[in-house]
């Protein structure tokens, strides 16, 4: 209980310091928070967001990105093409994309990602990859 007390009282200290250190900004539009080291934009109806400059624009304009694929037989997703070439590091390769989800990403992304997979996989398993 009082744990759970000091969470609560810790975040709303927090909060009302970012809006006091941040009270000359155009808050409501993205923006570089050079404190925090990060991209953020507030909005009047919901909670701040902040993130990669990808994410916060598509928080901003209610219309993010979105890719979907497959990772060791497993289906996810990410919102930036950060995101998906996080998760095939952290899964050392296993990236495929159904033939349906094509539409999400163009030629050249698909490209790379598949090299970046399958050059992860071959040196997981201890094989050379050409051209490395």
């Amino acid at each position: 209980m009082i744990f759970k007390m000091f969470w609560k009282i810790r975040y709303r200290i927090e909060e009302i310091s970012k809006k006091i250190r941040l009270r000359k900004v155009d808050k409501y539009k993205p923006f570089y928070d050079n404190y925090s080291k990060t991209y953020r934009v507030f909005f009047h109806d919901r909670n701040d967001e902040e993130g990669c400059i990808e994410y916060v624009v598509s928080e901003y304009i209610h219309g993010g990105l979105y890719y979907s694929f497959d990772i060791n037989g497993r289906h996810d997703h990410a919102h930036t093409f950060e995101g998906i070439l996080y998760t095939i590091m952290r899964n050392d390769g296993g990236f495929s994309v159904k033939d349906e989800d094509n539409k999400y990403y163009s030629e050249q992304e698909l490209h790379m990602l598949y090299a970046y997979s399958k050059k992860l996989e071959r040196t997981r398993n201890g094989m050379p990859f050409p051209g490395a």
